[in-house]
């Protein structure tokens, strides 16, 4: 070889190095920033994130029913499943001090997911098959991952990539799902789906989880401190106090004659935000009410118009409109609120939509006679009604 030659290879062979190296930092995954995420007009979550590679940190802020500090740290493996998560919660004590409530450890093979729980002196340990996307089987720390999911998405519009979510007792299938350049949707039946808008590095800007379980909408700041947030909303609640549970559970026994209709459902507040239309997508399948899915039982068959109900327990969904409302009675029971499967929708009823003059704050579901034995199904939220008449023959 020509000295020559040999020279120019020897000044090429750093170059290309600092190339390969100034590539692989272009192109390595990197962001960190305070995202916020708020119902109606509530900030319900205020979520510190960084992502360093394949390295994750998040300080995550609970805001309702007593403030919660979630501080965790943890690992994805290249494919975007969780590897690894180690994470303390803490809760707002009367005297203003943070004190540790909960330490978990998640931890994942080719072949198995582990999670440890310690709360005081008792441990709890589970153990699934697989790895997944998300648990929140563990912490807050092993399920709000959205802020990482746009640099694991598939780089092509319309190609998923699947794995697990594991919740309870159940694995469901969790997907994301390129749907523009800059627009990716997560979730699952349980969870519901999500869409992030990222940015030409595929860093997450903002997520629109309404109708989703969750049912939240986010920003992404780059510029807050979240130090300063947290002394914030702690001075806050120490002052006026942790806001009360946002929905409560309640059950409807209504007799007409022969027939007994039981309704077992989550009454949300609107607490001055609008309701349909924002917090209740139109044109979208709606759990009635909040967390698991309405259930309603007739113990007699019914008619609505010449469709006829077969007695027994169905699961209550609906789609809102500006004009009327589609109820959809499920032969599926005992289910998340999202996890709607129109294959197994029994019958599908019109309903009657109105305005009404008062408010009602709490999502309300009621029964009523009719002179002519029938009886009527209303719901009734912030100033709207839906209602429909069934007979018993």
């Amino acid at each position: 070889m020509k000295i020559s030659t040999l020279l120019l290879l020897c000044f090429l062979a750093p170059t290309a190095l600092l190339f390969a190296q100034s590539k692989s930092k272009k192109n390595a995954r990197h962001d960190k920033g305070v995202m916020i995420l708020t119902l109606g007009k509530d900030t319900t979550t205020i979520h510190s994130f960084e992502i360093r590679g394949d390295s994750i940190f998040s300080k995550i802020l609970y805001l309702p029913q007593g403030l919660q500090l979630i501080e965790g740290k943890g690992t994805l493996y290249p494919d975007g499943n969780l590897k690894s998560m180690y994470s303390v919660a803490s809760g707002l004590s009367p005297d203003g001090k943070l004190a540790l409530s909960q330490e978990t450890t998640v931890t994942s093979d080719a072949d198995s997911t582990y999670i440890r729980i310690k709360r005081g002196e008792t441990i709890t340990n589970r153990n699934f098959a697989g790895r997944c996307y998300v648990t929140n089987n563990a912490d807050a720390a092993s399920f709000h991952l959205f802020p990482y999911r746009g640099f694991y998405a598939p780089a092509n519009v319309g190609d998923t990539l699947a794995s697990q979510h594991v919740g309870g007792p159940y694995f469901k299938k969790f997907t994301v799902t390129r749907i523009q350049k800059k627009q990716v949707r997560v979730g699952s039946s349980t969870m519901g789906y999500l869409t992030l808008d990222l940015d030409k590095k595929n860093r997450l800007q903002s997520v629109d989880g309404r109708g989703s379980s969750l049912n939240f909408t986010a920003t992404v700041y780059r510029k807050l401190d979240f130090e300063t947030l947290k002394n914030h909303f702690v001075q806050k609640q120490l002052k006026s106090g942790a806001v009360p549970s946002i929905s409560t559970r309640d059950t409807v026994i209504a007799t007409l004659g022969l027939q007994t209709v039981t309704i077992n459902y989550w009454r949300p507040s609107a607490r001055g935000r609008k309701i349909f239309g924002e917090i209740v997508p139109m044109n979208r399948f709606w759990r009635v009410g909040a967390n698991n899915a309405t259930e309603i039982t007739f113990t007699q068959p019914v008619y609505f118009g010449d469709q006829k109900l077969e007695a027994g327990k169905y699961t209550l969904f609906a789609m809102p409109s500006d004009t009327q409302w589609l109820l959809m009675f499920n032969g599926k029971t005992g289910i998340w609120g999202t996890e709607y499967d129109a294959s197994a929708d029994v019958l599908r009823v019109p309903v009657s939509v109105e305005s009404m003059p008062e408010h009602v704050e709490k999502l309300t579901l009621s029964v009523s006679p009719t002179a002519d034995g029938g009886g009527v199904l209303k719901i009734e939220w912030e100033r709207t009604r839906a209602f429909v008449g069934f007979k018993m023959q």
